[in-house]
């Protein structure tokens, strides 16, 4: 089900505002990744809220952005231990009713770029670098009137961490601004 609505985003898909359950969109997206993940010795770790409320977006935009931010974490475990290779998943309420997802992750070493310049980087990066995906992320979660963070780990590592507001009555009526399918 996700990988044809990943085409359709690729191919020019229309933005479509509705509630979505982003517990179900991690489940989804982990499907997607988990292969790719045993294959690279990364242990998946879900952490995710029970009494999550829904988010008003676009399911395959919001996919597409938390798909970005997994593959990015499990390429940066590439030189770590393989085992210390340990990617976690977490969704919980935020206090002014907002949702976060936040995927942690085991890397060794230093973010190669200061986290406010990884979401900068389009205009400089090639659509294949890690830079050129965060950013799109980051136009992503902006669309969909969120917060995308990246901070390094005191214990070594990085947190990728996304907020969106919970739906309620009126935002339902809202559309959100959505950003232009990625040409191919």
């Amino acid at each position: 089900d996700m990988l044809p609505r990943q085409r359709g985003l690729l191919s020019g898909h229309q933005p479509q505002a509705s509630a979505v359950d982003l517990n179900s969109v991690v489940r989804e997206t982990l499907q997607f990744v988990r292969q790719y993940a045993a294959q690279e010795d990364v242990i998946v770790r879900t952490t995710l809220d029970t009494a999550l409320p829904c988010a008003i977006g676009d399911r395959t935009q919001l996919q597409h952005a938390l798909l970005i931010i997994l593959v990015n974490a499990v390429n940066a475990m590439g030189s770590t231990p393989r085992y210390a290779r340990v990617l976690h998943v977490r969704t919980a309420q935020r206090p002014m009713r907002f949702i976060e997802v936040a995927v942690d992750d085991t890397r060794s070493g230093e973010l190669r770029s200061h986290p406010t310049q990884l979401l900068r980087a389009r205009c400089a990066a090639a659509p294949h670098d890690v830079k050129f995906g965060l950013a799109i992320t980051h136009d992503i979660v902006k669309a969909h009137r969120g917060d995308l963070l990246i901070e390094k780990n005191p214990q070594g590592g990085a947190t990728f961490r996304f907020t969106l507001p919970a739906a309620d009555d009126s935002a339902t009526r809202v559309t959100p601004h959505f950003v232009d399918a990625p040409r191919a």
